[in-house]
């Protein structure tokens, strides 16, 4: 009688297990669907209404048609192509490159609005946005959300900040990023993408007045990156941004150390920046 107890007990544990991963909505380390984008872009706040479109194959990219949504009760336009595989989407397009070709085939809109066609891209899907009224507070808004939500939601990404302190200057550097090795079902073929932007800043703490810090000059050097930059002057707050960066190159480590070194008025301070957390 014990026995079938404890079988009952694990056999409704497992089926509570398997449940709960179903309900689980990851899209890391797999490709995506039009769902989870979709399911995305409502947990984002859009409201969407998917419409006919009769002549798909003029906007095609490669093989992959893509699928029309109006945004937001606008007559704005969301164009979702999901292609079979990341490597498919990199040749049609990646964060850049190659996107004369989609700007061509949408130029009925270009040469109507005025105005090119915002992409965005995660994993083996391509997003197309084309505003109704490119000066509008809700267009503005809807690139905005657009692209964070490519980022940071369907490309799954994660991030590693590094915070650093000498006697007068202290600062951080935040590195944005995803990485996707994705295996193909059918081939067992692995595809592989990569991006990352790195954001900072640097505040004064010394004792002298912020007014008279001049010729501000910086460098931050990585085990396999280097950056710097230079300033007149700081801003009142003592703030100096260290501006934004990005790229498809190699991404820092976790355990990576920048060595910054900082001259302003013929002084100089060097101090490390190491990692305080992780995604």
């Amino acid at each position: 009688m014990l026995l079938r107890k404890i079988v009952i007990i694990i056999l409704f544990v497992t089926i509570a297990l398997t449940l709960g991963c179903q309900n689980k909505t990851s899209t890391e380390g797999r490709h995506l669907t039009e769902g989870d984008v979709v399911r995305a872009l409502k947990n984002e706040g859009f409201k969407l209404n998917k419409e006919g479109l009769d002549n798909s194959d003029k906007y095609a990219l490669g093989d992959t048609k893509p699928s029309l949504f109006k945004l937001n009760k606008t007559n704005d336009s969301l164009f979702l192509y999901v292609f079979n595989t990341l490597s498919d989407r990199k040749e049609i397009y990646s964060h850049g490159f190659r996107e004369k070709k989609i700007q061509n085939i949408f130029e009925d809109f270009v040469n109507e609005k005025l105005y090119a066609p915002l992409v965005y891209n995660a994993k083996n899907v391509i997003l197309v946005y084309i505003p109704n009224d490119l000066f509008g507070q809700q267009v503005q808004n809807n690139a905005h959300n657009l692209g964070t939500l490519a980022f940071y939601t369907l490309n799954d990404s994660k991030q590693i900040r590094f915070e650093g302190k000498g006697d007068n200057w202290e600062g951080y550097l935040l590195i944005e990023y995803y990485q996707h090795f994705i295996q193909e079902e059918k081939s067992n073929k692995i595809h592989y993408d990569n991006y990352h932007k790195e954001t900072g800043e640097l505040r004064y703490i010394g004792e002298e007045d912020i007014e008279s810090i001049r010729n501000i000059k910086y460098t931050i050097k990585g085990s396999s990156s280097s950056s710097g930059g230079s300033l007149e002057k700081l801003r009142d707050n003592g703030i100096l941004s260290l501006g934004t960066s990005g790229g498809n190159g190699a991404i820092p480590r976790i355990k990576e150390i920048f060595t910054l070194t900082i001259q302003w008025n013929d002084k100089e301070e060097t101090f490390e920046l190491k990692e305080t957390n992780t995604d």
